[in-house]
């Protein structure tokens, strides 16, 4: 067999995979990158039973996204002298004004669209205004946040390829409402290639 014959043969094949990976890009206007980002999505209920000197909170954490949330801290901060007494379903403390409240081990993982709930006691004097904002892992819970941007960075439209040579695939993402970037996921097409959860996002195939 014509040696050259065989290369223009391994290159025709890998010119049509790198041309499937890289077809998307030029979809990227019509919103269909092939890299894509999850961004945490969440609200909290807060409950409270008040009886002047003391009362009992209830949180309920709702995950809004599409994402299991595997562990969470939940954090949120009063304008008053409420006390942290004790708290259930859940590891709370209080420095100053913020109360931050772990996840226990049987309530740890929360299911998209899935709750959760913790509770605990407090003491206060004068008015005990219920907080404003809660942030679980450093994002604030607002509800649903508007969907991430995934960029594909690499392979380069047209890229070629020979055969048994890796294919780096590289992406930026950012995720707004000053949400975080959980993930990012590659794809050829529609299937699965696989996933980064840090940036610089990338992978290699």
């Amino acid at each position: 067999m014509d040696p050259g014959r065989n290369r223009r043969t391994v290159r025709r094949v890998w010119t049509a995979v790198a041309a499937a990976l890289a077809l998307p890009l030029s979809m990227l206007a019509a919103g269909s990158p092939t890299a894509q980002a999850a961004a945490l999505q969440c609200s909290v209920d807060y409950k409270t039973n008040d009886w002047g000197s003391g009362f009992t909170v209830d949180l309920t954490l709702t995950n809004r996204g599409t994402d299991v949330i595997d562990g969470w801290t939940l954090t949120y901060a009063y304008s008053g002298n409420q006390k942290l007494g004790n708290g259930w379903n859940g590891t709370w403390s209080q420095s100053g004004q913020t109360i931050t409240v772990k996840n226990a081990a049987h309530n740890a993982r929360v299911a998209a669209g899935a709750a959760v709930s913790a509770g605990a006691q407090f003491s206060y004097s004068g008015s005990n205004t219920a907080p404003t904002s809660f942030s679980v892992n450093g994002t604030t819970c607002t509800g649903a946040h508007q969907p991430p941007i995934a960029v594909l960075t690499s392979p380069s439209a047209g890229a070629v390829y020979t055969q048994g040579q890796a294919v780096p695939l590289a992406a930026t993402a950012a995720a707004a409402d000053s949400a975080t970037i959980s993930k990012v996921e590659f794809y050829d097409d529609t299937r699965l290639l696989g996933t980064d959860t840090s940036a610089p996002y990338a992978l290699s195939v």
